[in-house]
């Protein structure tokens, strides 16, 4: 709300700026506001000295907004090909949501390797996340072990560069648990534990490989469990993972 009342009043001071009217129609599409969104967008159109790239970004972000993946796809995709590489950014994540939500995970695929490629280092780490989290679940539906191998390799180095959020290590020890490797995926996120303490995701990941047939200890997966529970019960969140091993440790007599 906040972010809209500041560009309603930056419009209101300079309405004859385009970046004003673009970044206002996307906050309102953002926040489901699509009436008011769509008359500002029909503002920016009739300013001359929009540019095709604000209009095709508008565009696309009403379009995903609205559910109308395909059609989103037809906008972002030629933006994503454009020269400003922060348009470029954030249309490649909105198009790779968008093959996503549309189940077409090869072309999720191929769309974040080509931004990866087209985008420096520093600008693509979000997408760099997405992709391997897209490579597990192509593994997940193919069993394919290269897939969980890229996507470990990904993790890997967002980790050595230290731009690696709780959500990269985590997927970074999934991915070894995939491959075998559960001792190491063990210690990987027993890593992630020790550095969010009062984050539920990785209690609730380290209860799950104790678990696993290699490694066995039900005393160490209770434990991690309960601390998962606490935890989850005040984040005020609904995550399918916790309802899966809450299921997993009843079935097991564990809770």
């Amino acid at each position: 709300v906040e972010a809209v009342q500041n560009l309603e009043l930056a419009v209101w001071f300079a309405p004859e700026e385009p970046l004003y009217l673009r970044d206002l129609a996307i906050a309102q599409a953002m926040k489901g506001n699509l009436t008011e969104a769509e008359e500002t967008f029909g503002s920016l159109k009739s300013m001359d000295s929009a540019s095709q790239e604000d209009l095709w970004l508008v565009e696309g972000e009403l379009d995903y907004a609205r559910g109308r993946y395909e059609e989103a796809l037809v906008s972002l995709l030629q933006l994503a090909h454009g020269q400003d590489s922060a348009l470029s950014g954030r249309s490649y994540l909105l198009a790779a949501q968008c093959y996503r939500y549309l189940g077409e995970i090869d072309q999720e695929i191929a769309v974040l390797e080509e931004a990866c490629a087209a985008l420096d280092v520093s600008s693509s780490t979000v997408h760099t996340e997405m992709l391997a989290e897209a490579y597990l679940q192509r593994g997940n539906v193919n069993h394919s072990t290269s897939d969980y191998e890229r996507a470990y390799t990904l993790c890997s180095g967002l980790m050595e560069r230290g731009t690696a959020t709780l959500s990269a290590r985590l997927n970074a020890g999934l991915a070894l648990q995939y491959l075998g490797r559960v001792q190491q995926a063990l210690d990987t996120v027993k890593a992630v534990v020790a550095d969010y303490p009062n984050n539920y995701r990785g209690y609730a990941r380290l209860a799950l490989l104790y678990l696993d047939a290699q490694i066995g200890d039900y005393d160490k997966a209770r434990e991690s469990y309960d601390q998962a529970v606490t935890l989850y019960s005040g984040s005020g969140v609904q995550d399918g993972e916790m309802t899966y091993l809450t299921s997993l440790m009843q079935d097991l007599g564990l809770s």
